[in-house]
């Protein structure tokens, strides 16, 4: 009998993961409803999908240990953002009961400042498109 490895996370996913919590109660507090975490898709993942009143606000979750080389969020290339963007495409195309609502691209980036200070800059619409939900 064979069985499957196990596989553990990288330290690196930990620390994504653990960003991603961070953004999530962040954006829960902000007054923000969970619809999706970790969506995948045979285009990409978006980390979180957020509703306000009618609209899917799909974020984009960046972590650095250290923000000394720049802000988290302006590490989402063009490539990124036309992978989030298809990857929001399939999710709209399988969840029908979001038909009318409007979209949206936020990113959250998390870091620390020289003292070690934990930063969390939330930039709403982060990178425009024209996405159709029909």
């Amino acid at each position: 009998m064979e069985f499957g490895k196990l596989s553990l996370p990288s330290p690196s996913q930990l620390k994504g993961s653990s960003a991603e919590s961070e953004a999530e109660k962040f954006l829960l507090s902000q007054g923000l409803k969970k619809i999706s975490r970790n969506y995948h898709c045979p285009y990409g993942e978006i980390d979180l999908v957020m509703c306000a009143g009618r609209e899917l606000i799909f974020v984009e979750v960046r972590h650095r240990t250290h923000s000394d080389f720049g802000d988290p969020a302006a590490t989402v290339s063009k490539h990124k953002q036309q992978k989030i963007i298809k990857t929001a495409l399939h999710f709209l195309q399988n969840r029908p009961e979001y038909s009318e609502f409007g979209c949206r691209f936020d990113v959250v980036g998390i870091g620390s400042d020289a003292d070690s200070v934990q930063k969390l800059n939330w930039i709403r619409d982060a990178f425009q498109t024209e996405v159709s939900n029909s």
